[in-house]
Order: C-alpha cells, then structure tokens, then sequence
C-alpha cells in the first residue's frame, strides 16, 4: 500500500518534521497489549480445533501447542534454508 493509498484509507492527524522534512502522521488506530494477548489466544484455539479436529482442554494447550508447531517450522525452515 502506497503512502497515498495510506492517508485516503486512515487520513492525516497531524505532520513530523524530521531534518526539515515534514511527513504526515497517519491516523492508524493502534491496539492494545491486551487486546493482541486475546487476539493470539483466539487465534491459537482456532488454530487447534481447525488442525486437531476437536477442542483444546484448555486455552494453556492452545498456546502451547501453537507456540510448538511454530518452533517446529523455523527449525525446518533453517534445515531447508542451510541445505541451499
């Protein structure tokens, strides 16, 4: 997405000026710790009933598990990627 593209989507709260160059400041809203924290642990128990077939016992084994299955494929993809 192009800057212009950026200030028609979110507009332009204000400007930055930065060694006598003004940018504009996008009006993106931001998210919270939190709100990422209980976005991850959705994700992971969607992830765990999509691929397991079945629900986790608890939202602990969802975490674990996606956190796992992470781990497991950069370790891959750095095999992969030293056997170049």
């Amino acid at each position: 997405m192009s800057v212009n593209e950026l200030i028609d989507r979110y507009g332009v709260i204000g400007t930055e000026e930065v060694k006598g160059i003004e940018f504009p400041v996008v009006g993106i809203s931001m998210m919270s710790d939190e709100q990422w924290q209980q976005m991850a642990i959705e994700n992971a128990i969607n992830n765990f009933k999509r691929i397991e077939g079945k629900d986790p016992a608890s939202q602990e084994e969802a975490v674990k598990w996606q956190r796992e299955r992470v781990e497991r494929r950069e370790h891959e993809e750095t095999l992969h990627f030293c056997r170049l």
